[in-house]
């Protein structure tokens, strides 16, 4: 069910919403003059209207007036965080939306029928991307405070029933397979949650400077520490308020998760940002209310400064954000990769084998490299992990591979423990014996076509990406 045939990875749950939505989309636009990928920002588009609404009715349900309930879309939609990983075909995008969808019908009307609904959107939620999980116990929050105390038994399990129902689906189509467990000579969903949890290497102290997670963390604060910083910290706040604490909970929730210092994703901030819309727009509110219940003189004052504090930190926050999503939505940050996949396309033969990630390979393939896996374009994970096809293909192991195409996507994994010597060693002694033939793009962020010389003194590949004028290099073989 994944997008390759090894183990079970992500539930299929936000795939099959792809696989459904993007044909139509496709075929609405034409499909000559867009391709899938443009479809697929369509479908990002449709998402983030409907997650924006799901805000609005949220916001409405936690009784905010209408006019102030447009101020908590608003805010997230403006969020440049949102702006640059909202657009993004991310599994994540597509979990948000029915978390969202779970949280408006739990904090609407105390009806049984809406709480058996709100527990099939969170399963969904689930089965699009597994960390929506983390949230079930801000869900179950809000479904205790805004269910009528005599039926809450009931709404509980109308709830948790109908979101374990459909998640369970994925557990009984793994045993069906007999893959639930782990055994010989074959995969298992239960291998592929351990590996999730506890398996794959830890991002670190998200709070300690120089690790994985302290790294992601500053990035996010470096687009915009505002909507993080504020709605974190008024997300504390929130639990003390009845109505707003199950809202509050999730980016809680998702912190606490963070802190574990287990493996963290960059889009793992999507799914909190509308929830710190929420939370600050409503404490606002609430704020604002409070002051207009005073008498009349200690009103006009305490009025006159929260909205002289609003207008503040609207004139404050407001050219940064500006700048970010001005910058987000104009700078072509995939100019490098394309310019190196032209260069490619021009200069190395079709039978050339080119070690990549698996979304250069789905290029290379489109520009008519092989697709059967080893006679062209190589995704870097099947080169450790498919001993028997590659003792098949590439008899002489990474000394077969002839060059080395580095872009983002495989990058990331340089000097962590996905492409460290020890669990991929193949990968890395590639990298480890390759010279630089043409780099693109700003150092940091580059992407590089790297010849590998199997006669070389071996380079530390970290090494190589901090110090890009310093690698060794080559030329493209005649």
């Amino acid at each position: 069910m994944a997008h390759y045939t090894y183990w079970y990875d992500h539930p299929p749950g936000g795939w099959i919403q792809l696989a459904v939505l993007l044909r139509p989309l496709q075929l609405i636009w034409g499909s000559n003059a867009f391709p899938v990928e443009t479809a697929g920002r369509g479908m990002m588009t449709l998402v983030a209207i409907v997650s924006a609404a799901l805000i609005y009715k949220v916001a409405r349900n936690l009784g905010l007036p209408k006019s102030v309930s447009l101020v908590a879309p608003l805010v997230w939609a403006l969020c440049p965080l949102t702006i640059n990983l909202g657009r993004q075909i991310f599994l994540d995008n597509i979990s948000m939306v029915w978390l969202l969808a779970c949280f408006a019908l739990v904090t609407g009307k105390p009806k049984l029928q809406y709480h058996v609904a709100a527990g099939a959107a969170f399963g969904v939620a689930v089965l699009s991307k597994e960390t929506a999980a983390v949230a079930l116990p801000a869900a179950l929050a809000a479904l205790w405070t805004f269910s009528w105390t005599r039926t809450r038994a009931f709404s509980f399990v109308g709830f948790l029933g109908t979101g374990a129902f459909l998640i369970t689906g994925w557990v009984l189509y793994a045993a069906i397979k007999n893959e639930l467990l782990p055994g010989a000579g074959h995969v298992s969903l239960w291998d592929a949650i351990v590996w999730q949890l506890h398996g794959r290497g830890g991002a670190g102290f998200l709070f300690t400077d120089g690790t994985g997670a302290n790294v992601l963390l500053k990035g996010w604060l470096g687009q915009d520490p505002y909507l993080v910083i504020v709605g974190m910290l008024l997300s504390f706040v929130g639990l003390f308020f009845r109505r707003l604490r199950g809202i509050a909970l999730v980016p809680v929730m998702y912190l606490v998760v963070a802190l574990r210092g287990g493996y963290i994703p960059g889009m793992y901030i999507i799914t909190p940002l509308p929830f710190f819309a929420l939370a600050i727009v409503y404490l606002a509110w609430k704020l604002w209310h409070v002051a207009s219940l005073r008498a009349r003189a200690i009103r006009w004052t305490a009025r006159g400064v929260i909205a002289g504090l609003i207008t503040a930190s609207v004139l404050a926050v407001g050219p940064s954000w500006a700048a970010v999503s001005v910058s987000a939505v104009t700078e072509n940050q995939n100019a490098p990769y394309e310019e190196a996949l032209a260069y490619v396309d021009a200069h190395l033969p079709r039978d050339t084998t080119v070690l990549t990630d698996d979304d250069t390979w789905n290029d290379l393939v489109k520009m008519g490299w092989s697709a059967d896996g080893w006679s062209g374009p190589i995704w870097h994970f099947k080169l450790d992990r498919d001993p028997v096809a590659r003792a098949k293909n590439l008899p002489g192991g990474w000394q077969d591979v002839d060059y080395i195409l580095l872009g983002r996507p495989m990058e990331t994994f340089v000097g962590t423990e996905i492409l460290s010597q020890k669990n991929a060693p193949l990968a890395y002694a590639a990298l480890s014996h390759s010279e630089v033939v043409k780099a693109w793009g700003p150092a940091g962020r580059q992407v590089r076509l790297l010849k590998v010389n199997p006669n070389m003194k071996p380079v530390d590949p970290e090494w190589m990406r901090l110090h890009p004028d310093q690698a060794p290099t080559a030329s493209i073989t005649p």
